[in-house]
C-alpha cells in the first residue's frame, strides 16, 4: 500500500489496516514540503472547506479511524496528530499506535458486551452487531484504549509519544 505521508494518507492506512484487521506493508510516496504544505488545508477559490483537524462532525469525509481514536482518547488523537507535525519518518509507527489502540478498544468492548470479537473489522476486535461509534462509547473500550495509548514499553508508542513530545515542545517556543 502506498500512502502520500498526509495526515489524511496516515488515517486512511489506518482505516485500511482496521478495515482489514492486519496491519499493510507500507512503501511512503515522499512529496516535497510544499506539496505537503499545500495540502494540509482543502482550500479551493480561496475557500477553506475543512480539514481532518476539525472538529467532530464538521468534516463529512474523515476517516472513521480518526473519529474512533477522537471518541476513545482524545491524548492518543492528539499524540497522532502532533507525531505526524514532527516531520520525522515514522508513519508506519504512528498507523501501528493507532491499530494497537483501536484494537484494544474493540476487543475489550467485545468482552464487556459478552461477545467474541471478530478477526476482521476494525482493528482486529469489531464486536458483532455493534457499530464501532457504539462500543467508542463504552468506559471498557476507553479504559483499554488510554491504556494502550500509554504502553511506553511498546516500542510504537514510544516513538509516537517521544515525537509528539518534541513537537509540543517545539510549538510552545
Amino acid at each position: 500500500m502506498a500512502f502520500d505521508n498526509s495526515l489524511e494518507g496516515i488515517f486512511g492506512a489506518l482505516d485500511e489496516a482496521c478495515g482489514s484487521g492486519t496491519l499493510p506493508v507500507l512503501s511512503p510516496f515522499r512529496r516535497s514540503g510544499a506539496e505537503v504544505q499545500m495540502s494540509l488545508f482543502d482550500v479551493q477559490d480561496g475557500t477553506y472547506s475543512g480539514s481532518p483537524l476539525s472538529g467532530p462532525g464538521e468534516s463529512a469525509g474523515e476517516s472513521v479511524s480518526a473519529l474512533l481514536l477522537r471518541e476513545l482518547s482524545l491524548r492518543a488523537y492528539e499524540a497522532v496528530v502532533l507525531a505526524w507535525m514532527s516531520e520525522a519518518p515514522i508513519e508506519p509507527e504512528i498507523i501501528r499506535y493507532g491499530w494497537q489502540i483501536l484494537k484494544a478498544a474493540g476487543e475489550a468492548a467485545a468482552r464487556a458486551a459478552g461477545r467474541t470479537a471478530s478477526g476482521a473489522g476494525f482493528g482486529g476486535g469489531l464486536v458483532p452487531g455493534v457499530p464501532p461509534e457504539a462500543w467508542a462509547r463504552l468506559p471498557e473500550a476507553r479504559e483499554a484504549a488510554e491504556r494502550a495509548a500509554e504502553r511506553r514499553l511498546d516500542p510504537n508508542t514510544a516513538v509516537v509519544l517521544e515525537a509528539a513530545s518534541r513537537t509540543r515542545k517545539e510549538s510552545h517556543r
